[in-house]
């Protein structure tokens, strides 16, 4: 009996010591974000988009990597105009692009960069047309390499109205309640 359980207790031994040749080693995380936007029908084909960006980053692991800059890229033939922009913002804008900047480099007051785990309202703009989701870059310091900053390329995002929050809800439900009928 006691041969056994010394092979058992050997055995989870054993398997638990092996286990640590599979855990991997830190993963870093990668700067990111998200520019995700609620769409207005303003009428007589004018669209007003109201974005909010994200600095997806790791508050942690990511320390110093701020938006400054973000780049906004359309078709050349629609017309458009800035709204707002976030207070110490300012814009560049031609036929295709709006490029909007933080005036005051660093998030802490003065500064208006969009520091990781935060965001940021107030870039609306207005457009003739319907565009939906446009790509963007967003531009990141590099606290490692000051004179090297990261460029994040992706695509606008919707966010959810409220109704598709209230189906996925309802579904999520359901299929709890169906589940714990069935035990």
């Amino acid at each position: 009996m006691k041969y056994y359980t010394l092979m058992k207790r050997l055995s989870i031994d054993l398997f638990a010591a092996s286990l640590f040749c599979f855990i991997a080693g830190m993963a870093w995380a990668v700067p990111a974000t998200e520019f995700r936007y609620y769409e207005i029908d303003v009428g007589g084909g004018q669209w007003k988009y109201d974005y909010t960006l994200f600095n997806r980053s790791d508050p942690t692991l990511d320390a110093g990597f701020n938006i400054f800059d973000v780049i906004l890229k359309f078709n050349p033939s629609v017309s458009f105009s800035v709204v707002t922009l976030p207070q110490g913002w300012n814009e560049i804008s031609g036929a295709g692009f709006i490029e909007a900047f933080s005036e005051n480099p660093g998030t802490v007051f003065p500064g208006t960069d969009i520091g990781p785990g935060e965001f940021s309202r107030w870039f609306t703009f207005e457009f003739n047309a319907r565009l939906q989701d446009l790509p963007f870059e967003a531009t990141f310091t590099n606290p490692n390499l000051p004179d090297e900053p990261l460029v994040f390329r992706s695509t606008t995002a919707q966010i959810p109205e409220p109704s598709t929050l209230l189906l996925l809800g309802v579904g999520l439900g359901g299929g709890i309640v169906i589940i714990r009928r069935r035990k």
